[in-house]
């Protein structure tokens, strides 16, 4: 048994590092109980709760630790990202901001105000917070990647390969920033460069559906349908209930004139999203069917007197 609420706070850090979220609530709660001025008890509570996804009470956790020790930036910018987690992200500027008052040298805190920014549709303004971020930890990838996301935002497409090249200089083994940068190239007309870019993510994973759908994605933009349905029957097969293989291979089969291969593939899609329960997925699929209905009935009548 712990003798006072430095112990219990030592214990919640151990379970924290453990990733044993609740257990560490437990601990901070106990410290609590023995000190409720102990600012950093609330705070830590408060990354145990966001990591539990309890982020409104995550918030409440460090309202007080704010209201204990105000000029802790820690506790503003925490309680940024559990605004962020709620989709708040004009109050988590606003966190952000604090924290960088309190401490300017900081990189994340830049760093998460330009995702927040990035939310809220503020791409020019997110990029100066991610060139701070660049500036104060210049071989941190995932800025160089998000400045890149940004950008693409603002369709400055060359820019942003620049800084998935930099993004993958110092981490070669994300996924994701490959598929980002296939992306940029074929907007900037570099299908093979876009190509090859998808291929190395599948390579680095090559059991993840979406990685396939992406090159899928890829392929389709480039007029490559053939080698797209390949990907997306890949992707099928690794996860069979994924919606936007059939999406995007009945799109597909529709550009080769193969309509009734096509009309059963959003039909899949339909019945799967239905399961799902997402409604703005669903109409996004019934206007595709809609859109390309006419044709469909022209292919059913078609193979029906074929058939006869």
């Amino acid at each position: 048994m712990c003798d006072n609420a430095d112990d219990y706070y030592l214990r919640g850090y151990d379970k924290m590092k453990l990733g044993q979220f609740a257990e560490a609530v437990a601990e901070y709660d106990a410290v609590i109980q023995l000190d409720q001025d102990y600012a950093y008890a609330y705070i830590d509570r408060g990354v145990a709760k966001f990591k539990l996804e309890q982020h409104a009470d995550a918030i409440a956790d460090y309202d007080i630790a704010i209201r204990l020790d105000p000029d802790n930036a820690l506790a503003y910018h925490n309680r940024g990202l559990a605004k962020d987690g709620l989709g708040q992200y004009a109050a988590a500027v606003t966190d952000y901001n604090e924290a960088i008052g309190l401490n300017r040298d900081d990189a994340f805190f830049f760093h998460c105000r330009g995702n927040a920014k990035v939310d809220l549709g503020r791409y020019a303004d997110a990029i100066i917070d991610y060139d701070e971020t660049i500036r104060l930890k210049p071989d941190y990838y995932y800025g160089y990647y998000r400045r890149g996301d940004a950008k693409v935002k603002l369709e400055q497409y060359a820019a942003a390969v620049v800084d998935y090249d930099k993004a993958i200089e110092f981490n070669p083994d994300d996924y994701s920033v490959y598929l980002d940068r296939a992306d940029a190239k074929v907007e900037l007309g570099q299908s093979d460069a876009a190509i090859a870019d998808c291929d190395k993510a599948i390579s680095l994973k090559p059991d993840d559906a979406d990685v396939y759908v992406r090159r899928g994605f890829t392929n389709a933009s480039l007029g490559q349908y053939d080698a797209a349905i390949t990907d997306y029957n890949t992707a099928a097969r690794l996860q069979p209930n994924y919606i936007h293989a059939y999406i995007g291979q009945g799109m597909a089969k529709y550009e080769l004139w193969r309509v009734l291969e096509a009309k059963q593939d959003f039909q899949t899609a339909l019945e799967l999203v239905e399961q799902a329960g997402n409604k703005r997925l669903k109409a996004f699929i019934e206007s595709l069917i809609q859109k390309r209905q006419w044709l469909m009935d022209l292919a059913d009548v078609a193979d029906s007197n074929g058939s006869g």
